[in-house]
């Protein structure tokens, strides 16, 4: 069987290293919002034309 992708655990995500969008807008500049680099864990402020990822997240 080749690499591939295996289905989340209940309750877990694949997430791929990657820029991830925060969902919060940096208030020194409101054209940028803030994003984290999951292989790394930086967070850094970008524009919000950048195309990075996103994760669908719900309550509970």
């Amino acid at each position: 069987m080749g690499r591939g992708v295996f289905p989340p655990v209940s309750g877990q995500a694949i997430v791929q290293s990657n820029n991830y969008w925060s969902g919060t807008e940096y208030a020194p500049n409101t054209n940028n919002a803030w994003n984290f680099n999951t292989n790394n864990g930086n967070q850094n402020a970008n524009n919000k034309n950048n195309n990075l990822f996103a994760l669908a997240v719900r309550p509970g």
